[in-house]
């Protein structure tokens, strides 16, 4: 299936299945709701917490069902399964908990390699002057270029770094969420050389292809919710029609580009 048709498909989606969206949408209010009575800092507060992160946990299971149902290319009528939702909500956390740890480990290796500690420890304390013996101040004027530029260096790299791991594993983790809807299990999902033959076989330059214009599709999404949630008092809770169908757009997406092989 060519990418423009795996857009295409999954954008019309969420209009075969308007009880689903919905379902989400009406979570998406409620969280909205919870959101300001947290902000009141009202004794309410603690519960609505609570019932915010069920209602978190409950739409990103739903995102894993809708995903599940895309892979294996079944249709049922839409159903809100509590206890299994919540369940996939919560492995889909781990996951992307676990696929966030580990670039950051990685990004801490690379940063003592380009040696960024021991730059900036050298800029700290060449920028650093005593005044009267009580008063620290910090001026780059009193930093060597060698330093400088050592720093700079040092800091590029591993920004550069930073930008590449993120997204490399940003990509490895929306197939280790689609495998977690194909399996329900997460150890297959957190089976990273089994992440990365899956997007081997669907091809590597198609699938960021795919990535690239789904991303975009989401983001223009998101500028259209963010218009909408400006328009006084209802706004915010209109943005969540737009929110919940991207939503949907996305699951399916990825379950269809999961299958895809060549």
């Amino acid at each position: 299936m060519d990418i423009q048709d795996i857009i295409k498909e999954s954008v019309v989606y969420p209009t075969t299945m308007p009880v689903g969206w919905i379902v989400i949408t009406a979570l998406l209010v409620i969280d909205v709701i919870m959101t300001q009575i947290i902000s009141t800092g009202s004794i309410l507060a603690v519960i609505a917490y609570i019932v915010s992160a069920i209602v978190s946990l409950l739409v990103i299971g739903l995102n894993i069902s809708i995903m599940h149902n895309s892979i294996h290319n079944s249709n049922p009528n839409f159903s809100l399964d509590l206890g299994q939702n919540i369940s996939d909500g919560i492995k889909s956390c781990i996951i992307s908990v676990i696929y966030a740890i580990i670039p950051i480990l990685l990004l801490v290796v690379i940063a003592s390699i380009s040696g960024l500690p021991t730059a900036v420890s050298n800029l700290v304390v060449e920028s650093s002057s005593v005044v009267n013996n009580s008063v620290v101040y910090m001026g780059l004027t009193s930093v060597s270029q060698p330093t400088l530029s050592a720093a700079f260096t040092s800091i590029t790299i591993t920004m550069i770094f930073a930008v590449i791991l993120g997204i490399v594993f940003k990509l490895l983790e929306s197939i280790a969420r689609a495998r977690l809807a194909d399996t329900g299990s997460i150890t297959a999902a957190l089976n990273v050389i089994a992440v990365l033959n899956k997007i081997r076989s669907i091809g590597v330059v198609k699938y960021v292809g795919f990535a690239v214009l789904i991303c975009i599709v989401l983001i223009l999404m998101g500028i259209i919710a963010s218009i909408i949630s400006a328009i006084p008092y209802i706004g915010t809770y209109l943005s969540t029609i737009v929110v919940a169908y991207s939503v949907m757009v996305d699951a399916y997406a990825y379950g269809l580009i999961y299958m895809d092989e060549y």
